[in-house]
This record gives C-alpha cells, sequence and structure tokens, in this order.
C-alpha cells in the first residue's frame, strides 16, 4: 500500500493522492493489503479527504487496530496484548500517545466498533491516563454509537466501555466462556452507570442466569430510554418482566436462544413463565416468545397491545389438534393489525388431513389483512398451500415475505412444481418466498412465457428430493420465472446448502450427496462441490460456511427465517 505513494506509476504523486481519494477505490484497495496495511497506510495518508477517511473508519472490527494508531501493541505472555496490568508498558504506552494526531484525525470518525476481548489483557490505569490525558476528559471514541462487545473469561470489558464513549444508543455484549456469574452481575452493575443514551440492548450469555436477575433488573432500570431489549434464554422472571414495564416506551422484547446462534435471523426465546401485562407494555411493536400452546392461549386472551405489528411465537411441546385452533382464534382476535408473523408449529401431533390443517390454521390467519411478512413452519405445511395460493393473494394484498416451510423433508408430503408458477402469477411482487417444495417427478410445467416474479429478491426451497433430469428442469424454469439477479436458496438438509444467482449461475453444493447437483452446473454454470474428510457432512458444513465467508459477495445464508 505504502508504494502506491512513494513510487507512483502516475505523473504525479497528486493523481495517486486523487485516486485514492474516491472511497470506492480505497475501499478495493485496503480489502486487498489486509488490516496491517491498514493500519499503516492510515498512518501515513494524512492528505486523504474527509469522505475517504469516513468510508473506512466508520465501522471497526478491532479495538487493538485503533490503538495501534496510538502506540505500539505488544505481546506479553504470548497473548496479542495491549497493555499488561503490572508492568513498566503502562507508562510507555500512555506516553506514546503524545505527538500522534489519532484524536484529531481519526477517533471521531468512528461510530461502529465490533469488539473481541479474546487473547487480550487491559489494564484499566491506561485508559485512566487517555482519559485524563484529553483535554475536558473526553472518551476515546467520542462519536461512538453502537458498540458489540464479546467477554472472555474474567476481562474488565465493561470497565474499558467506561471511557471509549458516552454517546452510545446501541449496546450489545456477549459473556462467553469461563465468563461466571457473579463476574456478569458485577459487570451488569458497573454498566448501569454506562452510555445512558442506550435504546438498543442485546445481552448473551452460555448459562442460566437466575442469580443475576437483580443485577440485570436494575441495569434495564436505569435505561429510561430504552425501545428494543433482546436478552439471553430463560430470563423470563417477575423483576425482569418489572423491570423491562418500568421503561415506560418498550417497543421491541426478543431473546437469544444460544450464543452459538450467530445468525441475526437465529430463533429466540424468552423463557416459559413470561407474561404481558398490558398495562406496562402498551407501546410494545414486536414480541417473540416461547410458550405451551395453552400458555399461548393464556396471553392472547388479554387486554390487546394495540401498538403490536410483530409476533414470533416458537410453540413448546407437542402441537396437539384440540388446542390448535384456539390458540390462532385467540391470537388473530388478540393482534388484528399484525404486519409480521412467525409461528413455529413443530413438532405436529394429530391429523394429517389437509383440509383439517387448512381449517385449523390457514382460515383463521387470514383474517390479518395487513399481514406483510408470514412464515409457517410445521410438518405438513405444503397443505397450507396446495389450492389455497388465490385466497392468500386476495387476503393479504401487502404481502412482500412468505415462507412455509417443512420441520422434517422425510414427514412432509410431495407437491408439483407447478405451485410455484402459482406463486409468480398470484404473488408477482412478492420479494422473499419460502417454501418446502418435495417434487413428485412433474417438472414438466416450463411454458413458452411463463409467468414471472416481478420484484422477488430471494426464492428457498427446500427440494432434496429432485435428482437426474429433474434437476435441468429445475433449472430451466426457474431460469424463466425469476428476474436477473434473484438469489436462489436450495436447502437439502439442515446442513446442506446449495446457491444459485441467475447471473453467472454458481453453483455450491456439499456433502455427499452433492454430487446429484452437477447436471444443474453442466445445464446453466459453475460448478463447486465441497466434500469433508471421509465424506463426513458436518465437516463439509464447516469447510462450506467459511469457504463463502471468505467470497467477495457471499451469498452465504444459515437458511435463515425471513425477517
Amino acid at each position: 500500500m505504502l508504494h502506491l505513494l512513494h513510487t507512483p506509476k502516475f505523473p504525479s504523486p497528486l493523481i495517486v493522492m486523487r485516486a485514492l481519494d474516491i472511497p470506492e477505490i480505497l475501499s478495493q484497495v485496503l480489502d486487498l493489503v489486509g488490516d496491517g496495511d491498514k493500519v499503516a497506510s492510515a498512518l501515513v495518508c494524512r492528505t486523504w479527504n474527509s469522505v475517504a477517511l469516513d468510508a473506512i473508519w466508520r465501522d471497526v472490527n478491532d479495538l487493538v487496530q485503533l490503538l495501534r494508531l496510538i502506540g505500539d501493541v505488544k505481546a506479553v505472555n504470548g497473548f496479542n496484548t495491549i497493555i499488561h496490568c503490572g508492568t513498566d508498558l503502562e507508562l510507555e504506552f500512555s506516553q506514546s500517545l503524545e505527538g500522534t494526531d489519532w484524536f484529531d484525525s481519526y477517533a471521531a470518525r468512528v461510530i461502529s466498533l465490533d469488539w473481541d476481548s479474546q487473547g487480550l489483557s487491559f489494564s484499566p490505569m491506561v485508559f485512566e491516563r487517555i482519559h485524563a490525558a484529553r483535554p475536558g476528559s473526553s472518551p476515546l471514541l467520542p462519536n461512538l454509537l453502537t458498540i458489540k462487545c464479546q467477554a472472555y473469561y474474567d476481562v474488565d470489558a465493561d470497565h474499558v466501555l467506561h471511557f471509549l464513549s458516552r454517546s452510545v444508543t446501541s449496546l450489545h455484549i456477549q459473556y462467553k466462556t469461563l465468563c461466571t456469574a457473579p463476574r456478569v452481575a458485577a459487570s451488569m452493575s458497573s454498566l448501569a452507570t454506562f452510555a445512558p443514551e442506550v435504546s438498543k440492548l442485546t445481552v448473551e450469555c452460555l448459562f442460566r442466569v437466575d442469580m443475576v436477575d437483580e443485577a440485570l433488573s436494575s441495569w434495564i432500570e436505569s435505561l429510561k430510554k430504552l425501545r428494543e431489549v433482546t436478552l439471553p434464554r430463560y430470563f423470563g422472571s417477575q423483576p425482569i418482566v418489572k423491570a423491562l414495564g418500568s421503561t415506560g416506551g418498550l417497543e421491541s422484547v426478543s431473546g437469544h436462544a444460544k450464543l452459538s446462534r450467530t445468525t441475526e435471523h437465529a430463533s429466540v426465546i424468552l423463557g416459559t413463565h413470561w407474561s404481558l401485562p398490558s398495562s406496562a407494555f402498551e407501546r410494545l411493536q414486536f414480541i417473540d416468545f416461547d410458550a405451551t400452546l395453552a400458555q399461548a392461549v393464556e396471553i392472547f386472551s388479554g387486554s390487546p397491545l394495540p401498538e403490536l405489528r410483530g409476533l414470533w411465537l416458537n410453540a413448546v411441546g407437542p402441537v396437539t389438534n384440540p388446542i390448535l385452533q384456539p390458540c390462532i382464534l385467540a391470537l388473530v382476535a388478540w393482534c388484528k393489525d399484525l404486519e409480521d408473523l412467525s409461528l413455529n408449529l413443530l413438532p405436529p401431533m394429530g391429523t394429517t388431513d389437509r383440509e383439517r390443517i387448512r381449517f385449523q390454521i390457514l382460515d383463521p390467519l387470514l383474517r390479518l389483512r395487513k399481514l406483510q411478512k408470514l412464515q409457517i413452519i410445521h410438518d405438513h405445511s405444503i397443505y397450507l398451500v396446495e389450492e389455497n395460493v388465490e385466497a392468500m393473494s386476495l387476503a393479504w394484498p401487502r404481502l412482500i415475505q412468505l415462507s412455509f416451510r417443512g420441520g422434517n423433508p422425510r414427514e412432509a408430503p410431495q407437491t408439483s412444481f407447478s405451485i410455484l408458477k402459482s406463486f409468480a402469477i398470484k404473488f408477482s411482487n412478492i420479494q422473499r418466498l419460502a417454501i418446502t417444495l418435495h417434487i413428485d417427478g412433474d417438472v414438466s410445467v416450463v411454458d413458452s412465457v411463463p409467468p414471472t416474479f416481478t420484484s422477488l429478491q430471494e426464492l428457498h426451497l427446500d427440494t432434496s428430493r429432485i435428482h437426474g433430469q429433474q434437476s435441468v428442469a429445475v433449472a430451466t424454469l426457474l431460469s424463466l420465472i425469476c428476474p436477473l439477479g434473484v438469489k436462489i436458496l436450495f436447502g437439502i438438509a439442515d446442513w446442506q446448502q446449495m446457491a444459485l444467482r441467475r447471473t453467472g449461475w454458481d453453483v455450491i453444493a456439499i456433502g455427499a450427496m452433492g454430487r446429484q447437483w452437477e447436471s444443474i452446473a453442466n445445464g446453466v454454470g459453475s460448478y463447486y462441490s465441497i466434500h469433508g474428510r471421509d465424506g463426513n457432512p458436518m465437516v463439509a458444513a464447516m469447510y462450506f460456511q467459511q469457504w463463502f465467508a471468505n467470497q467477495p459477495n457471499s451469498m452465504y445464508s444459515q437458511y435463515p427465517r425471513l425477517s
């Protein structure tokens, strides 16, 4: 990177500087040279304009990278340590602040920080000295608005946060491996005095944390501007619910099921004992919770929440016939203005009669006239689709995202691929569509002028039974009915994914089953197959995720909920 500035191939170095002032060019160059050169380049290229510097430093994924601009990063005891407690390095580090232009050129540009504390050992005294050295004791990152912090072991991450910024409005903290409950409680108590402007709070941890309810409750009560909160699993105690209600303006409540589920679309759970005192949650716009159908009926029988627009229910225990329809009817009566609804109705028990399933689930939902996003997870969800596409299009004219997915592909019935054509006709403006589609062999549905999705951006299909020549027919049909640039994901199983894009069709398959898709590759584009060691599909999936994450325009998805 630096040689571009010292030995330019252009007539004048100024031309090079002007080219690198263009954020798009600059971003591509920095992507090629890596983070280390990014830091070195930023130290040297102080003549770059504000637009270019803003583009580089708005979002930062490494606190070490930031502090390299202030002083040397030194390794202590094998760790990538900035400053180790109780050493002379503290004084050396704080003195290195003198003569740098960090605060004038870079600090104020950082808006978002994603900080992983693994392998780092911080001395709070260092940050106290940095803080004291600033005019007016201003924070290290004065304009920082968003922080995501991953705290390992007993790192004093919360202590460091106090010196980063006072203006944070979004805080996401993950307490990871070996963070003990007493340490987490102490951290929460400390953070109760940090960033009072926080309106969006996400807390994650790996263990049941009943013993920190008091600390978390106090923290939540101190955040008077809190509007959106995501809590760990099992945070369903009355102290927490009372604290949430005390904010008075809460708009979204949800919870992380597991810390390992890193996708933002992961299923979220609050706990089966959670309840809704509606008077304290009258401004609530979104809720995602876990309950038995009987518990859900009890919640839906309470006073309605007038502002509620999104509801995700993850059913706990068997989904039995006697309680299913009363639950759906109570839901519809409780929140008639829903725009975003997700129902996880696994595992289903009882009837497999399609008319009965439609009567229990689909018919009541057709009364929700304002739906824009709908997801139903049910082993026989295809029964809700067959012969009902027109009724759904009339009932939900605003629908832009629709997902009918089965839980166990072996339990789901076969169906005809012509259903996809019906969706293209009746939901031509839909943006995201996901359906479990087990082909019965009838793929002779390609017309000379087939219907076309006009606004489709993503199409998720579970098509695990397609093979051989059916693959070619499917690919041909998709190339005709999908607009250019649409992302198409084929789910072979939970750990198997394929992705195609209509411009330069790329086909990626993993595991031993991936070979059956070679016919698609031969018909429409390039083929990339990943097979794990000894054909182990889980290893293959891991390789697949790592490979895709390194692609410049990754289409990889965790097969998310449509949201």
